[in-house]
């Protein structure tokens, strides 16, 4: 103890000597090993993949895409990184991924090789993801099931587009290309507008815009697209200036005419087709010849609707309420559906779930109805037979033990097939403007 007190004393007096900074050197055995002052080396890219960082004493690691220090051992910091086990699988990884010089080159070249027929079934994989309405994630399996269902093909062997590959097939080349293509035609050619507002609770609404054209290169018909979300913020972001304001910005970011815009198809309310401040009177301040459609699907269920509670106030039966209430007595309850079952067997009857009614879901109520007239026995007896102080089941008791019950449900089922059919016939693809005036007669 007393010969290295010595030596530590010895020490701080040649620290504190300005004229001994050489022999206080000399004394220390490791000196400089606390001061971590190392900076990049240019020279260490020859031997390892790495590159300048931002900062003194740091390296970026290209495989792992992320900045390191190596201001404590210099060249040692990036050898001891190059020799874990996550920098190695990075590397794998980065070998394994084809360049985008290769996709450059066998495009230019007219060539048909197995990289390009490779690359247009990863296309096309992507484009039956989209249209079918797949989520994205499920790219990650396809490969694997490609070379599974396909061992001896070398397309398969080849495809490696999951998620991350798929996304950017999506979102850099295919969505460009198609947005491209439909603004070079409404450019030049005419056009019908559509949109309608989301009912979104975040910050943004979104107002998508679908575009209505009769495709005069590729199919011959009239084919809709979609055109651009046309997001609004704010507290006035329903309002119909900001909705017009977000599409005629999209308009003139990509130099669409006013002029091409044959007609705008919107739903009823004030702010899409009011007669002044609206997104239709300002359509026809820039084209004062477009058409504006309203939904006749809202107009013929708003005519369903009225004709529904006029016959309610006359008959005291509320058919929209009673099919919302038998729905959920029975939802969500294993043992009163189990109870239900039972009174179909004893009516000789299959069972058959209840279905659910929404308002806003007008085709609905037609098949609710006809459901409950196809099991009214079982159902009937249920209410009948079983006892519950619960108020939505005295409503169901009252309802089924009435005896204009099942003579109403016959008529709605009647009645409601006119709207539901000219509902059906608005919603197809192709045009009915043809069959529509006969559709309309009763």
């Amino acid at each position: 103890m007393a010969a290295k007190r010595t030596n530590s004393i010895h020490i701080l007096e040649l620290d504190n000597d300005s004229g001994s900074d050489t022999d206080a050197k000399k004394t220390r055995k490791y000196d400089g090993a606390a001061k971590y002052s190392a900076s990049y080396n240019p020279d260490w890219s020859k031997k390892y993949p790495v590159t300048a960082a931002n900062g003194k004493g740091k390296f970026r690691c290209i495989p792992c895409k992320k900045d390191i220090s190596c201001s404590h051992q210099g060249v040692k910091d990036v050898k001891d990184h190059c020799e874990r086990e996550v920098h190695k699988n990075n590397v794998t990884r980065m070998k394994n991924q084809t360049s985008l010089n290769s996709y450059a080159a066998f495009s230019k070249s007219g060539e048909s090789s197995l990289e390009k027929k490779t690359l247009k079934a990863e296309v096309m994989v992507t484009n039956f993801l989209v249209q079918h309405n797949l989520p994205i994630a499920t790219a990650d399996h396809l490969g694997p099931l490609f070379r599974s269902i396909f061992p001896d093909s070398q397309i398969a062997s080849k495809y490696s587009s999951a998620r991350t590959k798929t996304s950017a097939i999506l979102n850099v080349a295919m969505g460009p290309f198609c947005h491209s293509a439909l603004v070079q035609h409404c450019q030049s050619h005419p056009f019908s507008l559509g949109t309608d507002g989301s009912n979104d609770t975040g910050l943004l609404k979104m107002n998508p815009v679908t575009i209505r054209i009769f495709d005069v290169k590729r199919s011959k018909t009239i084919t809709s697209h979609f055109y651009d979300i046309c997001t609004t913020s704010g507290e006035d972001c329903s309002k119909a200036y900001a909705i017009f304001d977000a599409i005629k910005s999209k308009f003139d970011a990509d130099s669409i005419p006013w002029s091409h815009t044959v007609s705008l198809s919107v739903d009823n309310t004030n702010a899409m087709i009011g007669i002044r401040n609206s997104i239709a009177s300002r359509c026809k301040d820039h084209n004062p010849s477009i058409f504006i459609a309203g939904c006749p699907c809202h107009l013929a269920h708003l005519v369903a609707s009225e004709a529904n509670d006029a016959f309610t106030e006359l008959s005291g039966i509320n058919i929209e309420n009673i099919m919302i209430d038998l729905f959920y007595w029975f939802d969500k309850s294993s043992k009163r559906k189990g109870k239900l079952s039972e009174y179909f067997e004893f009516c000789d009857q299959e069972y058959q779930k209840v279905l659910k009614h929404i308002s806003v879901r007008w085709l609905s109520l037609e098949r609710c109805v006809d459901r409950v007239l196809k099991k009214l026995p079982s159902l009937k007896s249920y209410f009948q037979s079983e006892h519950f102080a619960d108020e939505r089941f005295q409503r169901l008791d009252n309802a089924f033990s009435n005896p204009l019950f099942e003579t109403v449900l016959q008529f709605h089922s009647a009645s409601i097939q006119l709207f539901t059919h000219f509902n059906k016939l608005l919603q197809r693809e192709e045009p009915t403007i043809h069959i529509l005036q006969d559709a309309m007669k009763i």
